[in-house]
């Protein structure tokens, strides 16, 4: 009998643990509008004992996947620095974070991608440089792009 209220006990002290693992997406959230070609951070909040490490995908608001953010990375509540493509369509999506078992996920709210910054625009972002002048000296001005 001892056996039996031990194998209880240790059941139900594991279905406990299990059962308060989740994964809760804060950013984004519902309502939010983030552009193309910015950058930003991706936050959830954790709890239960789970892999150390998850994926995190993009889905339009059907449900359809429409591209992999990234394949691991370490599940510590933030991805930092997501530069959203400029080849997205504007629209309403959704971000999954997944641990990498499988095991525990969530689904944010909907929120809205739309056009911001090209990937062409971003990456011929141009610098005005105006030289100090020595009295007599004309001014020039450069433009560089990077």
């Amino acid at each position: 009998m001892k056996k039996l209220l031990t194998f209880i006990f240790i059941f139900c002290l594991a279905f406990l643990i299990i059962s308060a693992q989740y994964i809760n997406i804060t950013s984004p959230t519902s309502g939010d509008e983030w552009k193309t070609g910015s950058t930003y951070n991706i936050t959830w909040e954790r709890s239960g004992i789970m892999h150390s490490l998850v994926k995190i995908r993009l889905y339009s608001a059907e449900g359809i996947k429409v591209l992999d953010i990234v394949e691991n990375t370490d599940n510590n509540g933030i991805y930092e620095g997501w530069r959203i493509p400029g080849s997205l369509s504007d629209g309403n999506y959704n971000i999954r974070v997944k641990t990498i078992d499988n095991g525990v996920s969530s689904i944010s709210y909907t929120f809205n991608i739309t056009k911001g910054v090209s990937d062409e625009t971003h990456k011929l972002e141009t610098y005005r440089i105006n030289l100090e002048l020595l009295p007599g000296e004309t001014k020039t001005n450069l433009w560089m792009n990077q």
